[in-house]
């Protein structure tokens, strides 16, 4: 008597269980840290804190969350200018500039770094490690 052996694939049912779980993650991560740094952007007209709401996205196709801001300013918030650029490399000495708000000239040595995504995910690193355990550790347990 000859046996029967069947054999089953579930390739694309863990495949898009892996899909579903993936974006779920990078979606809660995306929305973690873009909160946090829009709470941690330096308040003026608010348009900074906003950006990183509304500029950051998840590419699902590819697997990617972008976090950021796409206002110019932002790298010199993040970064610092002058002599106060992280990595020193800022212009030095000072200069002058004519302030679009009042029309008055004011002298400055630069900008510190405000550091307003490192400080989010720092803060949200912790949970982005549970999160990742918790969602993407269950492919091992439920398929």
């Amino acid at each position: 008597m000859a046996t029967v052996v069947e054999l089953k694939d579930y390739t694309d049912k863990i495949l898009s269980s892996f899909e579903r779980k993936a974006n779920t993650f990078l979606l809660e991560v995306k929305e973690s840290i873009s909160s946090q740094a829009s709470i941690n952007s330096p308040i003026d007209t608010g348009n900074l804190s906003r950006s990183f709401l509304t500029d950051s996205f998840v590419n699902k196709s590819e697997k990617t969350a972008y976090i950021g801001s796409s206002l110019k300013y932002s790298v010199w918030q993040e970064f610092g200018t002058g002599e106060y650029a992280l990595e020193g490399n800022g212009r030095k000495g000072g200069w002058i500039y004519k302030s679009q708000k009042d029309g008055k000239f004011y002298r400055t040595r630069g900008i510190k770094p405000q550091r307003m995504l490192y400080k989010a995910l720092l803060t949200k690193k912790p949970l982005i490690k549970n999160q990742a355990k918790k969602i993407l550790g269950a492919m091992s347990k439920n398929g």
